[in-house]
């Protein structure tokens, strides 16, 4: 059995999927519980879960979700 990889490299930060969080103004993922991002302080936060699933869903229909896609 391998270590895992926070144990290969302890700088790596795991965040739960369910508990992570997506600045849509710096693309910063944390698991912050507070209303601003750590790492530009902006305020549009979004679950990293709906993030996802919104690209899927572009990915599958071609129309960008929330504007999360666009430019790509």
């Amino acid at each position: 059995m391998t270590a895992p990889m926070a144990v290969l490299r302890p700088e790596l930060q795991i965040v739960p999927l369910d508990a992570a969080v997506l600045c849509m103004d710096c693309g910063v993922i944390s698991n912050t519980t507070f209303a601003a991002c750590p790492g530009c302080a902006g305020r549009a936060l979004m679950p990293l879960s709906i993030a996802v699933t919104d690209l899927v869903w572009e990915a599958e229909h071609g129309v960008p979700v929330l504007g999360i896609g666009e430019g790509r």
